[in-house]
């Protein structure tokens, strides 16, 4: 949305986001996850149960596995309380189109 300002047309100074698009619940994921690697439920399932995209599931099981076997990540979780020993960190696929990274955005928004 544009807002007109004399002759010109400008972006407006506050932008609100109109949807949740990208917002991902990491305890569902989390949980999700884990009930497909120890096949109580199917991936297509498990995304209906806990309100995911499938294909985001998909993706995220595919990078766990990458790393470490079915096993590791199933015995990983059972002995400690937490679901992993270490935080597996995601990232958005339009991280590289950010002008600033997150700590110099936070920076130029506490300067104002």
């Amino acid at each position: 949305m544009r807002v007109k300002i004399g002759y010109q047309y400008e972006m407006p100074k506050n932008y609100i986001k109109k949807t949740n698009r990208c917002e991902i619940n990491e305890n569902n994921m989390k949980l999700a996850i884990k009930v497909v690697l120890t096949g109580t439920l199917s991936q297509y399932k498990a995304a209906q149960e806990y309100q995911l995209k499938r294909q985001t599931l998909q993706s995220r099981i595919k990078i766990l596995l990458k790393k470490n076997s079915k096993e590791e990540l199933l015995t990983g979780w059972a002995d400690s309380g937490n679901e992993s020993e270490e935080e597996v960190s995601y990232t958005s696929k339009y991280i590289a189109r950010e002008v600033f990274i997150s700590s110099q955005e936070l920076a130029l928004t506490i300067s104002r």
